[in-house]
Formats: C-alpha cells, structure tokens, sequence
C-alpha cells in the first residue's frame, strides 16, 4: 500500500545494484500512471521518520521499563520478556506520541482512497471506506481489469497505490468466458477463498466459514500443485471432506503439470501416474487414520473427476499441445461440475450404534482438543507443538472477545474442537453393531455414512462455535482486558482452564454437571441426526 520504502544499503553489492526497470510484458496493459499520481518520496520521508520514532521511543520506554521491573532478579528468562514486552505494548498504547505515529500512516493510506475510480462508495460513520461498487460496459475490458487490480493485484510495479491488504472480499458478476468457450457462459458461481498454507509440518483445522461454504457448494475444487507431494493443508481439506460427508463433491485439480519432469517420465501418462501415486499416499494416510470408508471415498473421486492443468498464467490456445490438452481437461471438468448429483435416497438397511462407543469417541476428540491447546498456551509442554506468543494468543483473544471473529490466522479453537469431534465420530459412524434390514452393499454402507456425516457436521459445528465461543463471550472479554505483571500467564489459564475445559470437559470417571451435561448435548445432537436419517443409536 506505501511502496516499498525508502532504499536501504546494507553493505551488500546486491543492494548497490541499479533499480530494474518496469518489466516488458505484452500481456500487461497498465503503467502506474494508470493507477493515479501519488508523491511516493513523500511516503518514503514518512516512512523513514516513523522509523525513528518508533525506536526512540521504544529504546525510551524499554530503560524505563528495566527500572521498574528489576529484569535481572527474575530467574525465568522467557517469564521476564514476555511480561517486559507485554508492559511495552501496554505503554505504547497509552502514549500520545504513539497515537501520533499512528494517525499519520492512517492518513498516508486514506490518500490510496482518493484514486479509487468512478464508483459508489460506502463509508462508516467516521468516514472510513468499507466497500466500493463499480459497473463497466461489457466491452470495456481493460478499464474493468484496471478497477479490480487495484483492490487485487501484487504487482511490484504498482505498490503504493494497491489496496489489496486491506480487502477483506471481491464479489465479481459477469459474462465471463474463455475464448476457447465458443462464446458459451458457463453457469457458475465461483467461490475463491484464501489459500490453506503450504506448510507441510503444522496442519490446522479447516476454519469455521469455509465449512459452511463447503455444506452449500455443489462442487469443491481442491487445487493442488502437482510439481510437489501433497502437504498438510490440502491433506486437512480432503479429511474434513470425508468426515462431513461432502467426498462426493470433491474434484482435484492439480496445477503446474507443465514441471512435472524427470528422466523416468518421457510421456504425459507417466508424468500423471506420478502425480497420482503421490495423491495415492495421502489417501492411504488418510484412510489409516480414518478408515477404509474415507480412503475408498477419496479414490473413486480421484478415478472419477481428477484433472492436470499446465499453463494456466499464459492465455490458453489450441496452437500448442500443452495448451490444447489444458483446454481439454478444463472443458472435463466443467461437465465433472454438472454431473455431481444430491446424495443417492436411503436404502432399506439402516445401521444401529451403541451409545458407550460414541461416549470412547468423544472422549478420543476432547483429549485431543485439549492436548494441542495447552500446550499452544504454554501451559504443558509437548516437543510437537510450539507454544504460541504470548502476542498472537492476545489477537486471538481479542477477536473472540471483541471482533465476532472465532480464530486468528492459524489459531482455530472452534474449528479445532469441531475436527477432533467430527473426525473421531466419523469413526464411531463407520463401526455400527448391526444393521437392521437387508445386508447393504459397500456403497450402500458409505452412503449412510455420509448422509449421517453431513448431517452431524452442522450440528456440531453450531455446538462448538455456541460452547466455546458464544457462552463464554465473558470470560473471553475477562480474558482479554487482564493487564499488568503476569497477565499474560493469568489469560492462558483463563483461556485453557476456565473456558475450553468447561466449553469441552474431558469424560471420567467423576461424575460432574459440567462434563454430563456436554456429553448429554453431543448424544442428543446424534441421536437428532440418526432418527432423522432413520439410523438407530441405543
């Protein structure tokens, strides 16, 4: 949004280097010009005497915090700065001077606002943009690109006059088709979302909202990179696909086909096949932790509606076989959209559950939820997961408390408590004692499966966002205003023993009304679900 800052030289000849020039590309049609005049030297002088001030007044109020907090007489050095920098954040916030920082880069970024294009523009009360609304011409392309870059684009070139961090969403509608389309519009709406991360170590659970899409989707199209295996986030997608029910509107696609190389794959078959084998070994990791049923539901999906695109940054033709084969498959998968159907009717044969085994199952997940979330608080400590900073389970905690958001980046305690119940119920759903009827066929069992899955997944999705959000809105706001010496240890006790363990008391032995009544509501929430898809729970 401000540029890239003033230039720096920091003792390396790669930073000596005369500036690039603007990249020639044909494909690209705008200059910065074309985005309006903004004085960046200004900015750069702005930037560059925020800096200063910032540090000066940090290295100000860190002496004064030293004296106060007599520093070298704790014995916890990981005690003292976090609570040292915990009072700095605190001071800083209540200095005028920083407030004065503040204000000026607000000011800098509401400038980016006045190049926005002719449009109408929605504001708050005190004045702030919440979203703006254009309409073009069918034919005027390039001036459509241009608005929607703006709030979209990455485009170094261009930065100091994007407001693309600041977008929470874009909403396009249009006749939007592909030359290859012969003038044909498909009848889509597409929803895309943020990407799930990359990293393959620490998978998360699958947030809250993009649940819900997923239950209203007709289709969900897991985009994959086909030049590397499959990693964490694409794994957490397919897991919670199958445990909700929703596998048979998954379709893969997997980009980067062109880089797909190696001496052992001369031919395009190969090179899928390889691609395949890969997916193959997160299915079967899936299915070990899963089940059968789940591993069998992602490899009919992978048989049926899997598809390897290359190219996609370039306009597609048919003038190459790359292109005409990316064509192709897209084309496959547009009629791979329309033949996903509604869940098949019922059969006769319905299973029946026991009640102990869904009680073993809820104790599996509320372990589980716990086990991650204390030692996320630094409350235990476990060599798999880090404990998070004390900053990060703050933001977490103020925007439970404050912003009607449940989670914050990787941190998802809703989400988390919905996957550990979800996942280990999925598993109780695929052992029932009997069935009652005619004997199923295998696809008649994975159909009552699913049906009784998806109709969980509400259910408990609204239970863990109401226990561990909604009931204790006041215990999060405790939580979050707690300040002063050791309240950064005071609000991960809040947070991990006064509002998970009571949003999810573990089972035991010892009967309690806290625990019996969160086991009473997961029972009820399933014997809702089996009575309504005529299965039996006893």
């Amino acid at each position: 949004m401000l540029g890239n800052g003033p230039a720096v030289s920091k003792g390396n000849p790669i930073f000596e280097e005369e500036e690039d020039e603007e990249p020639k590309d044909d494909a690209w049609q705008f200059s910065s010009k074309d985005f309006g005049e903004i004085d960046l030297a200004a900015t750069n002088a702005l930037l560059s005497r925020v800096v200063r001030q910032v540090c000066d007044l940090a290295h100000q109020l860190g002496e004064q915090l030293k004296g106060d907090l007599d520093a070298d007489g704790e014995d916890d050095r990981r005690v003292v700065e976090e609570l040292f920098e915990e009072e700095l954040d605190n001071l800083l916030r209540e200095n005028q001077e920083f407030h004065e920082i503040a204000d000026s880069m607000l000011d800098e970024i509401k400038k980016r606002f006045d190049l926005l294009p002719p449009g109408k523009v929605t504001r708050s009360r005190d004045g702030w943009p919440l979203a703006w609304k254009g309409v073009w011409p069918q034919e005027n392309r390039k001036e459509f690109l241009k608005s929607i870059l703006r709030f979209s684009s990455n485009y170094a070139p261009l930065y100091g006059r994007l407001l693309t961090p600041l977008v929470n969403g874009i909403r396009v509608a249009g006749p939007f088709a592909p030359n290859w389309a012969n003038e044909q519009v498909p009848k889509l709406v597409l929803f895309d979302g943020e990407g799930l991360g990359h990293n393959p170590k620490s998978p998360s659970s699958i947030s809250t909202h993009v649940s819900q899409r997923i239950e209203e989707a007709d289709g969900v199209i897991l985009v994959d990179n086909a030049a590397q295996p499959m990693q964490a986030a694409p794994l957490s997608a397919l897991r919670h696909l199958v445990t909700t029910g929703n596998g048979r509107k998954l379709i893969l696609a997997f980009t980067h086909f062109d880089e797909v190389e190696g001496d052992n794959l001369p031919s395009v078959k190969l090179k899928a096949r390889h691609v395949l084998d890969s997916a193959e070994n997160a299915f079967t990791a899936v299915g070990q932790e899963l089940g059968m049923h789940a591993e069998r539901t992602l490899r009919e999906r992978a048989g049926e509606a899997c598809f390897f695109l290359a190219e996609l940054q370039n306009q597609l033709n048919d003038n190459s076989p790359m292109g005409k084969r990316t064509i192709a498959q897209l084309q496959s998968m547009l009629k791979s959209v329309d033949g996903i159907i509604e869940r098949p009717m019922p059969v006769k044969a319905v299973p029946v559950y026991d009640k102990m085994n869904l009680s073993l199952a809820i104790h599996s997940a509320v372990t589980a939820f716990h086990g991650k979330w204390q030692s996320i608080l630094g409350l235990t400590s476990n060599p798999e997961i880090t404990k998070e900073h004390w900053s990060r389970v703050k933001a977490l905690n103020r925007r439970l408390a404050t912003m009607e958001v449940d989670e914050y980046d990787s941190l998802k305690p809703v989400a988390d408590l919905r996957t550990d119940l979800t996942e280990q119920i999925y598993s109780f759903i695929q052992n029932p004692l009997s069935w009652k009827g005619p004997d199923p066929t295998v696809e008649e069992r994975q159909n009552a499966y699913d049906a009784l899955a998806d109709n969980l997944n509400r259910r408990v999705r609204e239970l863990s966002t109401r226990r561990v959000w909604r009931e204790r809105s006041m215990d999060w706001e405790r939580a979050y205003y707690l300040s002063g010496r050791g309240s950064t240890f005071v609000r991960a006790n809040v947070i991990g023993h006064e509002i998970y363990q009571r949003a999810a008391p573990t089972p035991d032995v010892t009967p309690s009304p806290d625990r019996n009544q969160f086991l009473r509501e997961i029972v009820a929430e399933v014997e809702a679900a089996t009575k309504e898809i005529g299965a039996i729970l006893q």
